[in-house]
C-alpha cells in the first residue's frame, strides 16, 4: 500500500509535470498561425489547467489527512 508521504510527493511530481506540459503548449501557441491547430493547442492546454487544479485539490486533501 502506498503510503500519504509517497502519495503526496507523486501529486508534487504530476504538478510538476503538467505545469511544464502547459507552459510548452502556450509556448508553442505564440508561433502558430494555423486557425484550427490553434483551437486545438487552446482545447489541450484547457486540460492541462483542468489537471493541474485537479492534482492541487488532490493534494491539498492527502496533505490536510496526513
Amino acid at each position: 500500500m502506498i503510503s500519504n508521504e509517497q502519495l503526496i510527493e507523486r501529486f508534487k511530481s504530476i504538478l510538476k509535470f503538467e505545469e511544464d506540459f502547459k507552459n510548452e503548449y502556450e509556448e508553442f501557441l505564440g508561433r502558430l498561425h494555423n486557425q484550427v491547430a490553434m483551437v486545438k493547442i487552446k482545447l489541450i492546454r484547457d486540460w492541462e489547467i483542468e489537471h493541474i487544479n485537479l492534482a492541487q485539490e488532490l493534494l491539498s486533501i492527502v496533505q490536510y489527512t496526513d
